[in-house]
């Protein structure tokens, strides 16, 4: 169940449109299906970053499944790549995070991963 939550001081027009676009990227990359994949956006947040409130992203990406180097490093570098094509922030404008909080730490449907084997 990947997760990928984003923020950005950009203004996204259409929210619908981009998360859209975003869960069909990550649940592709990550190997999972969007039925299963968590998107959330916060624009217009107050960024700042590097003496500079450019156009910017904090991404923080959560699976149980397929985080690990390999995948880590195409990930980072297709979501950079669809950040700058739909916020307009370069690659050294954003920070994405990885992290594999493992089954047992993830609570859905009233019980863990574990218990539901996915």
């Amino acid at each position: 169940m990947p997760v990928i939550e984003v923020k950005t001081n950009v203004k996204v027009q259409n929210h619908h449109e981009f998360l859209t676009e975003l869960s069909t990227l990550i649940a592709d990359l990550l190997d999972r299906t969007v039925a299963v994949t968590w998107a959330s956006l916060e624009d217009c947040k107050s960024l700042y970053f590097a003496s500079n409130n450019d156009p910017a992203y904090i991404v923080r990406v959560k699976s149980v499944f397929t985080i690990d180097l390999e995948h880590n490093k195409e990930t980072s570098k297709k979501l950079s790549e669809f950040f700058y094509n739909k916020l307009g922030a370069p690659n050294d404008r954003g920070i994405i995070f990885f992290a594999d909080p493992g089954k047992e730490n993830c609570g859905w449907n009233g019980t863990t991963l574990v218990a539901l084997d996915v």
